[in-house]
């Protein structure tokens, strides 16, 4: 579950502010930023993400892959990063990143019914 204190920042459109604590603190941070980032709607939110997923902490590059997977702003753009992920023979990771495209398409399917 989402901080607290960075869904705050999301839902105040402090961008600048999540992106730095994403990128310059600790692991366990950057996993809440990116947990946050993943309940929004916006650009920022998504490359706060794809930034978070050049981190080398494996539990960075989960929380990154689950929030691009939930995050719905621009489900194609999002898919397409997803797909360039480097799961380094991961099978885990690798079995993330399809769950979170499958999300993904199915969320563009609903809402090209909706």
């Amino acid at each position: 579950m989402a901080n607290e204190k960075y869904t705050k920042l999301v839902a105040e459109k402090n961008f600048k502010k999540l992106a730095r604590h994403g990128m310059k603190k600790s692991a366990s941070i950057a996993v809440e930023v990116a947990e946050a980032c993943g309940t929004g709607r916006s650009e920022e939110c998504r490359n706060i993400l794809t930034d978070l997923l050049t981190r080398p902490e494996r539990e960075v590059k989960v929380a990154a892959v689950k929030g691009l997977g939930t995050l719905r702003y621009d489900p194609d753009s999002q898919i397409e990063r997803l797909r360039h992920v480097v799961t380094d023979g991961d099978a885990e990771l690798g079995q993330l990143v399809k769950d979170s495209i499958e999300a993904l398409r199915d969320y563009t399917r609903e809402s090209k019914r909706g």
